[in-house]
């Protein structure tokens, strides 16, 4: 994958600009440039970002490698581990490695999936085409199921009221997960750790408070998604990953028995390629 930093540097090169001329163009610090060259600043949005382009000329085609460079380094860890593995694992079951020790191991870390992207995926790599998720089943023992689908609003607000599911999504996992629910991500509260067009498994269940985790809750009539921390019993503080954006909120006293857990996230999963 192209970083950032090098494909500006290369199309600066390219237009035999230095970094004080190409500072200057875009009325930035040559310091400001060198950072993101060296991969210390993201790739700048909006007017920056737009002057950058047209002035080293980027074509659309590393236009987009910026993209999703920069849509990569925003994704946490956990989550580009886990497409990583996703991905050996088609590979493993495409060419009929399934009883070797690592696919074994891989499997057994795996949570979930998009059961249809999966299905499509293994058929893309593989020569005898697999027409059922029963074939998938049958290989690692794992349960399919269909879960409903919510979508949170743009100001952050979710209506779990059945009336207003979207759909449903088929995912496989080795987890019980029978009275789950998903949520479609739409804005950017929780970013980066959950990003806009990320969607997470909430299991109902799942009620009690575990320090720092995240929970779908409702408080003031509005149901909403939200790390928590207790310093202390009659404390609770409803976190945003850091995001400065969305200030912590601090429930004291009586307040917190109006504070309801409708259940806790259990998965966050990101269905971007990489």
């Amino acid at each position: 994958m192209k970083k950032t930093g090098d494909i500006i540097k290369e199309y600066r090169e390219k237009q035999d600009y230095t970094l004080t001329k190409l500072a200057e163009e875009v009325n930035k610090s040559v310091g400001y440039i060198n950072d993101i060259e060296k991969g210390r600043r993201n790739f700048p949005k909006k007017e920056i970002g737009d002057k950058l382009i047209k002035v080293l000329k980027i074509s659309d085609e590393d236009i987009k490698n910026i993209k999703k460079y920069e849509d990569y380094k925003r994704t946490p860890e956990s989550i580009r581990k886990e497409n990583s593995d996703a991905k050996k694992i088609i590979t493993f079951i495409a060419e009929g490695k399934t009883e070797t020790k690592l696919f074994k191991e891989m499997l057994s870390n795996l949570f979930t999936c998009n059961y249809d992207d999966l299905l499509q995926k293994i058929n893309s790599y593989s020569k005898n085409k697999i027409e059922t998720k029963k074939s998938i089943t049958k290989i690692h023992g794992m349960i399919n199921l269909k879960l409903p689908v919510y979508k949170e609003t743009k100001t952050g607000g979710i209506n779990i009221n059945k009336s207003k599911q979207v759909g449903t999504k088929e995912i496989f996992t080795n987890k019980a997960l029978k009275n789950s629910f998903i949520i479609e991500i739409l804005n950017d509260s929780m970013s980066p750790e959950i990003n806009p067009g990320d969607w997470i498994i909430v299991d109902p269940d799942e009620k009690e408070i575990i320090e720092n985790k995240i929970y779908l809750v409702t408080y003031e009539e509005k149901t909403f998604i939200t790390q928590i921390a207790t310093p202390a019993k009659s404390m609770v503080i409803l976190k945003n990953f850091n995001n400065t954006k969305y200030p912590d909120r601090y429930i004291m006293n009586e307040d917190v028995k109006k504070l309801t857990i409708e259940g806790r996230i259990v998965k966050a999963v990101s269905e971007k390629e990489y």
